[in-house]
């Protein structure tokens, strides 16, 4: 076979070639010859991530990203890709998406299928984050107090409460009921509030209020962030309770979540002690994939901004996510690129340098 060819002349190889460039002539061509032979045998998978196409279907996906504010910088992949909302094609596979307006991106690994379109919606921060709010009296037609700011009446649905703990006040003939709500970002809430039982007459409560012995308002939820680099799904059994990045409202107790990411083939089980009133945080260690790179004619390259060597490299351990790539040749300028470590399956990217950058 053409491999076996190949060693037996690497073995054969002088011990030593000393050219300006600082890399032997001779590995040069090596390691581009078992480039070649691996593409032909079906050993080396390389990818593009900027023109080269990715994954096995031909046909374009299409991509469409909505964000909140409008207008935010939108990079794909590395590349400057214009402002939201956007709609764009983009090759089947991995993509990394990159969201921000002037503060930390928000950053989404992604993937597209060949000839499906695919909707993103990110509540960027700096933005207020907002949920709706249903709220039911019984019987209707209790006056609403929200933070202590009339709302109007039972039924209605509020669309723009900022997410987080609130004050809920309902009265309804002599009676005010009293109830801490939770509110998270993109979700509707809903609260009915039965105006009899343990009702506090309105009188009653607006004397104490003014005596400064109001009733306390306990909360009846606690909260959870779970901080990550990247944004991933956070289910409890089957149901999707909320995305990373996100606060998680949750019930008072033990919590038995899993964190997932299909597009890092990344899954792992969670445990959280929820306290009501509290937020409680948590990190998560990632687990590392391995990525391999190849360059013709040869580069340097930085990942993340850190030199890791000369090309090829091979079996190169990095945490699974999203990482910058910039691959260096003194003849040849560099590239950026950017590729997505999968905990499932070594990541291998090839680029040619002798080409410009698409």
């Amino acid at each position: 076979m053409a491999v076996d060819a190949l060693r037996e002349m690497l073995k054969a190889a002088p011990p030593k070639q000393i050219v300006a460039a600082g890399v032997p002539t001779f590995w040069r061509v090596a390691a581009l010859a078992l480039a070649v032979v691996a593409v032909v045998e079906g050993g080396f998978i390389g990818w593009k991530l900027l023109g080269g196409g990715r994954g096995t279907g031909t046909a374009p996906g299409n991509v469409r990203l909505d964000s909140k504010p409008e207008g935010a910088q939108v990079k794909i992949d590395g590349q400057d890709n214009g402002v939201t909302p956007l709609s764009t094609s983009l090759s089947p596979g991995p993509h990394v998406l990159e969201l921000s307006t002037g503060g930390e991106p928000r950053v989404i690994p992604i993937t597209v299928n060949a000839g499906e379109t695919l909707g993103q919606y990110v509540e960027l921060s700096g933005s207020p984050s907002v949920g709706r709010l249903l709220i039911s009296s019984q019987p209707a037609g209790a006056t609403i107090l929200l933070d202590g700011r009339p709302r109007g009446t039972a039924p209605t649905e509020l669309s723009d409460v900022s997410a987080g703990d609130h004050e809920l006040v309902l009265e309804l003939n002599g009676v005010r009921i009293r109830q801490a709500v939770s509110v998270a970002a993109g979700t509707v809430t809903t609260v009915g509030v039965p105006m009899k039982a343990g009702g506090i007459p309105a009188v009653a409560a607006a004397a104490g209020d003014a005596a400064g012995t109001a009733a306390p308002v306990e909360p009846t939820t606690g909260g959870l962030t779970v901080k990550v680099p990247f944004e991933m799904q956070v289910f409890e059994g089957q149901t999707l309770v909320g995305v990373t990045g996100d606060r998680l409202v949750l019930s008072p107790g033990p919590h038995d979540l899993r964190l997932v990411s299909e597009t890092l083939g990344f899954e792992k089980p969670l445990h959280a002690e929820i306290f009501a009133g509290k937020t409680t945080h948590l990190s998560l260690p990632l687990p590392k994939g391995t990525l391999s790179l190849n360059a013709t004619p040869w580069a340097e390259v930085w990942i993340d901004g850190q030199k890791v060597g000369e090309t090829p490299i091979g079996n190169l351990s990095l945490p699974v996510g999203p990482h910058e790539i910039v691959f260096k040749n003194p003849d040849l300028g560099e590239q950026h690129h950017a590729a997505t470590v999968t905990a499932t399956a070594p990541v291998r990217l090839s680029v040619d340098l002798s080409k410009p950058q698409q």
